[in-house]
């Protein structure tokens, strides 16, 4: 997403920071966020991440629990 939006020395998260915070790893029993990734699989069983989502939710004294879809990414070709 980064290079897309032609941003490719911004992101400051490390994959460390992801895996630790999303879970990835299974030592944080309250992950800070979700994410969701869509992935093809070709003929070849060759997969390929066609985009992902990172989502979380957070609350609101006016709403109560709100779900913030917080970047949406679909590569170009899908």
């Amino acid at each position: 997403m980064a290079d897309f939006e032609d941003m490719s020395d911004y992101p400051k998260l490390t994959e460390s920071d992801l895996l630790r915070d999303g879970n990835f790893d299974g030592l944080n029993p309250n992950p800070l966020f979700n994410s969701h990734v869509a992935e093809l699989v070709k003929e070849n069983d060759q997969k390929i991440i066609a985009g992902y989502t990172i989502s979380y939710f957070t609350y609101s004294t006016w709403q109560g629990k709100v779900f913030f879809l917080e970047d949406i990414y679909v590569k170009p070709d899908y």
